[in-house]
This record gives C-alpha cells, structure tokens and sequence, in this order.
C-alpha cells in the first residue's frame, strides 16, 4: 500500500465492479467483501514481509524493478556448490589479487593483517572493506562514459575487452556493458566487425556474458518494432557474428515464434535480415546442421511450426521470400520426423481434424479434376479419329467422281466429234489431222466431201465447241 496506491485503488475498483455481476457465485462475493474488510484494517493480517525473516540491512540492499511479463535468465549454475580441497591456499591467493587491483585503481584497500593466521586472531579488529553504493543512475551513467571511451579508443578488440572486464570489477553490470556495446555498434552509419570482435572477446573472457547477451537478443527481437532500418541491420549483423562463432549459444531462438498473427512486419523484416545475415556468415550447411540437430530442436519448435497448416505455409513464404526456400526442402524430412507436440484442448484437436478434411478435400478436387481431363481426352481422341476417317472417305468419293466425271467427258467429246465429222467431205490430208487432232485422236472414216472453206468452217466450230 506504502508503494503504489493508486495501483492498488485500481485493482480494488475492479473488485467492486465485480459485486455488481450476477454470475458471479455468492463464495465470491463473500470472499470479495472480506478483501474490503481486511482493506479497512490497512492488511494487517496480510503483511508484505513476514516477521520471522532475517533481512539485509536497509543500507546494504539493492531494490530491482523486475517486469512479470518478462523473461529472465534463472542461473541456476550459481545454485551447484564445489567443495573445494585447497580452500586456505585460493583465499590467500585471491586476496593477494584482490589487494593488487584494489592498489592498481587507488581505492583506499588496506588489508588488516599479512597473513591467514592474523585474519583469524584479529577478527574484531579487521577493517572490513565496505563499498559504497549511489541510489541515484550516477554509477550507470559512469559506465556507459567509460565504456563508450575504451570503445572508441585506437586499441585492439582483444584490449578493449579486457580493459571493459577490468573496467567492471563486481561483474554486476555485465548486462550493462554488453547492451552498451549493442546500442552503440547500432548507432553506426555501418556495420563494423569491430564490435563483433569485442563481443566474441569478452564472452570467451566471461562466461557470465553469454546470458547477458542472450537476454539482450530477446529484448532486441521483442523490441523490434522500434528499431530503425540501419540500426536492425547493424544489430543483426552482429548477433549473426556471434552465433556464428558460438559466442552466444542457440537456444536464443527459443524466443522467436515464427506466426503470422504474433509477428509485425517490422518483427518479421528483423528476422529476414538475421536470417541473410546469418546465412553469410556460416553457409547453408553449417545452418542445416545447427537447424537439425536434435540437441538443440527444443529451442526452434516456434521457428519451425508444424502442427498448423497456415503457419507451416506462413513458413514456407517467410523463408523463400528471402532466397532461403533450400531450409525447407531440406528440414521437411526433419519437421515430419519431430513434429511439434499438440495441445489437447477440444478447440486444437477441431484445426488439425479440420486442416486434414481440408487437405482431403483438396485432393478429392484434384483427382476429380483429373479424371474430368482424362475423360475430355479420350473423348477428343475419338472426335478426331472420326473426323479423319470421315474425311478420308470424302477425299476417296471426290476421287472416285472425278474419275467418273472424266471418263464421261472423254466418253462424250468422243461421240460428239464423231457425229459431226460425219458431215465433213472433201477434205485434203492437212485438213484431215487438223480434225483428228481437235477431235482427241479419232480415227473416223470421212465419207462425204466439203470445200475447203466449208472444212475451215467446221474446224473453227469444232474448237470453239471444244473449248
């Protein structure tokens, strides 16, 4: 109540609201008037922090505003405890290195005593070495100030990651450093593998900042929608780099869920780029066999959906959108084989009972389809044989006639230069073959005689006739 009242009249108004429902159960009206009541006693039977607990001192804690939507690494490697044989001797010696640093930076360390024996004899006289903490963004600003200077500073990247480790002597802003790094390598005008280099550095350096950037990438993909195009590129590339040397482990993907309603556009172009990116960096090899190992398919189950048709499709145009279509021929045996476990809920089992009526309607259509193409077919086949054949039997019956035709007409001009060179006489022997020529060859007897302008005469009639 101390630290957010107007939150908690908030969530009492909606209880109130709650009263005036009618299906709502009188248990809980009951139990909501209770609440009211306890509210009246300002919740004194409910404390915030119970009294039997041993708390830090209020000078020595650290408040961490912490977001319940969001996602946070357990580090649970923290939790493994190592006994450790030699636990007199590392002491010693960490405290030699720690003295060392805490000289090398001026910061007052005075050690109590020069050995472990003194330590243990003088317990109440040992000047404890307290660190002094600014509840104000003083510390926060400072860091980013000095990170931002080694990053610009003419050294190698290997120097420069080793000069931000030594920078952040508690490991306690090592999510710091690296989103600075981050940000700042997405404020260039280009890409420079510098920051790349740094990156890959400080993670072999330490390990704890392979998480901090793993939480970096989630918060990056999940803020993408805010990013503009030269900061995305620049972004990917270098997430793309320190996947592709293993800085940074895979199981950041588990993250991404590759679905059409939970994907902006602006999310979706931040994918493509990582993907390309990712692409040139490592092969499609190299990526096949990451995206197929079976260590690491826990972690693409939201890449690589399969238990939907839509978003198997949304998949599909995702990838060959951006000249990537081989990973899905290639991880289609792989999908089949390790298939993503289904809810249970009556509403999942009603899509995928309904996706495969779908897909067998789909092929019932494409079948009937075909059977329809076969049948036209066969039926074209057969109106063409008939056509033929109809023709061919024209063709034959024009011939034939024009045969009969001929013959009649030979038949005919014959008898009729027949009778009418019965009437010619008295022809002289040039005149005679003029006649057998005009008359086709006919060899008839002339028993009567003409002049010869009457046979001229009759020549002429003939092969006008004839013609």
């Amino acid at each position: 109540m101390q630290l957010d009242q107007h939150e908690l009249d908030v969530q009492f108004k909606k209880l109130n609201d709650l009263l005036g429902e009618s299906l709502i159960t009188e248990c809980i009206k009951n139990m909501i008037e209770k609440i009211f009541f306890e509210r009246t006693n300002e919740l004194k039977s409910y404390p915030a922090i119970q009294s039997n607990l041993k708390l830090v001192n209020e000078n020595n804690q650290f408040k961490h505003m912490l977001q319940l939507d969001d996602y946070f690494e357990s580090e649970s490697w923290i939790d493994i405890f190592k006994f450790d044989e030699q636990y007199e001797v590392n002491e010693k010696q960490y405290h030699e290195i720690r003295k060392g640093i805490f000289e090398y930076f001026d910061f007052g360390f005075e050690s109590s005593s020069n050995s472990s024996d003194s330590d243990e004899e003088d317990d109440d006289t040992e000047t404890k070495q307290q660190r002094v903490t600014d509840p104000s963004d003083t510390d926060s600003i400072t860091v980013r100030r000095k990170t931002c200077l080694t990053l610009q500073s003419n050294i190698s990247a290997k120097e420069c990651a080793k000069k931000l480790l030594k920078m952040n002597l508690y490991r306690e802003q090592d999510l710091d450093v690296c989103e600075i790094i981050v940000d700042i390598c997405g404020q260039q005008p280009t890409y420079e593998r510098f920051f790349g280099l740094v990156g890959q550095h400080i993670c072999l350096l330490d390990k704890d900042c392979i998480f901090s950037f793993g939480q970096i990438f989630r918060n990056w993909h999940k803020n993408a929608d805010r990013l503009t195009e030269v900061k995305s590129r620049n972004v990917t590339k270098l997430f793309a780099y320190l996947l592709a040397t293993n800085s940074i482990h895979w199981r950041v993907f588990e993250c991404i869920h590759l679905v059409e309603n939970n994907l902006r556009s602006s999310s979706c172009d931040y994918l493509k780029s990582l993907f390309i990116e990712l692409y040139k960096c490592i092969g499609f090899t190299k990526m096949k066999n990451n995206l197929t190992d079976p260590k690491l398919s826990n972690y693409f189950q939201g890449l690589f959906p399969s238990d939907n048709p839509e978003n198997a499709q949304f998949r599909i145009n995702f990838f060959t959108s951006i000249g990537l279509g081989r990973i899905i021929n290639e991880l289609s045996k792989f999908i089949i084989s390790n298939p993503t476990p289904a809810s249970s809920s009556l509403m999942s089992i009603y899509d995928i009972n309904f996706g495969k009526l779908c897909q067998a309607g789909i092929l019932l259509h494409e079948k009937d389809i075909l059977l329809q193409d076969l049948e036209t077919d066969e039926q074209t086949k057969n109106d063409e044989a008939l056509y033929l054949q109809n023709t061919l039997k024209e063709t034959q019956d024009n011939l034939n006639q024009e045969k009969r035709l001929n013959s009649a007409i030979k038949l005919g001009r014959a008898r009729f230069h027949s009778r009418f060179l019965t009437f010619f006489h008295n022809v002289d022997q040039s005149q005679s073959n003029e006649l057998i020529r005009c008359s086709g060859g006919s060899t008839t007897t002339l028993h009567h005689h003409c002049s010869p302008e009457e046979a001229t005469s009759k020549i002429q009639t003939v092969k006008r006739d004839m013609n």
